[in-house]
Order: structure tokens, then C-alpha cells, then sequence
């Protein structure tokens, strides 16, 4: 199984369209479940350290590959830059796998998609920011997901409640956050260049 496959299955079950940022979200803790189950393998996808969290290697060009996958630009002008897109699959191309409610990786996909569903995307970028490998990883450069990332799983991490006043405030906090952190860490190996932080 390889992203195409996990981000249709996942388009195809949601009834909705999924915005780009919660997209690359929903990828990454939807495998982390598929590797649980045995269905899908931790080198399957590498990740790119971000910002905003772990997202997908070749997302970007995920509708060049998936032809089946469709992205509309919200042109309201309303929300943040970088999260104006939404994807989702077009009618015509539905993956046979959503459709069969018995198939075990459609089952699996719906249990982690139901522990997603009810957080917010911008808890969804905080619980990511707290993997291992995220953390320990520069931004900019890929990873895979670790057998430390795999200790804790949605069900068991707590309702992080943010103190802004909306959900892209929240978003808007984390990515400032990230960049700090990044700025920080490279002016520190700047000044102190034989010393690891």
C-alpha cells in the first residue's frame, strides 16, 4: 500500500472534503493505525518534517499521481494561505475499497478516521508535534515513522484545549511556533558549531 492508495481510501470514506493541512494529518495518523493492524509498514511512506507537522513525501504531487484525487481552491479568500485547498475524490473514480464496507482495510481506515474526526486539525498538528521523529528530525528532511512514535495512539492522548480564539488562530500559533524553534536551533549550531543541541 503506498500514498495513493491510503489517501484514496481515505478520501473515499469521508463524505466531505478534507482541507490540505488536516489532509497531510490525516495521512500520517491513519497509517500510524495501519501499521498497528499489520496492513500497512512503517517505511510504506516517509514523512517530511514540517512546520505544521509530519506531512507525506510526494504529497504535493499527490493529484499528478492520483488522477482520481481533486483539489478545489477555496476562492472566498477566507482562511490561512496555506491551508486553501481541499481535496477529495472524484465521483467517477470512487476506490472499490471505500466502497466495501467488509474489506479489513476499509474497517481499519474508519476506526482511525473515527478517533480523528473529532479533534481539531490544529490538536491534530500538536499531538504530531510531540512523535519522536518529528522532533528529532530538521526541518525540511524526511523520516519514517519509529517504534517510539508508535507508543501512544489517539485514543490515549487527552483533548488538548488552546487558548485562542479560533481554529486557524490555533494553526496560525503552531506553525509560528515551529518556525521559532527552527530559527532557534539554527542559530544556536551557528554559534556553536561542534556542540549538539
Amino acid at each position: 500500500m503506498n500514498l495513493c492508495d491510503i489517501a484514496k481510501t481515505i478520501l473515499a470514506i469521508e463524505k466531505a472534503s478534507i482541507s490540505k493541512v488536516r489532509f497531510a494529518k490525516t495521512i500520517y495518523f491513519v497509517h500510524k493505525e495501519l501499521i498497528r493492524t499489520g496492513l500497512m509498514t512503517k517505511n510504506d511512506i516517509a514523512y517530511i518534517r514540517m512546520p505544521l507537522g509530519p506531512v507525506p513525501e510526494g504529497f504535493m504531487e499527490l493529484t499528478e499521481v492520483c488522477k482520481d484525487i481533486q483539489v478545489q481552491r477555496n476562492e472566498s479568500g477566507i482562511g490561512l494561505a496555506y491551508d486553501t485547498e481541499n481535496y477529495y475524490l472524484s465521483k467517477k473514480h470512487l476506490n472499490p475499497v471505500g466502497r466495501l464496507k467488509t474489506n479489513p482495510l476499509r474497517k481499519s481506515v474508519e476506526r482511525a478516521l473515527s478517533m480523528i474526526n473529532d479533534r481539531r486539525t490544529s490538536e491534530l498538528i500538536e499531538i504530531s508535534h510531540m512523535d519522536p521523529s518529528w522532533i528529532r528530525t530538521p526541518n525540511g528532511h524526511t523520516f519514517f515513522i519509529s517504534d517510539d512514535d508508535m507508543e501512544k495512539n489517539l485514543i490515549s492522548i487527552s483533548h488538548i484545549s488552546e487558548n485562542y480564539r479560533g481554529e486557524q488562530e490555533a494553526m496560525q500559533a503552531s506553525l509560528i511556533r515551529g518556525m521559532i524553534e527552527d530559527i532557534v536551533n539554527e542559530s544556536t549550531s551557528l554559534e556553536y558549531p561542534d556542540e549538539e543541541f
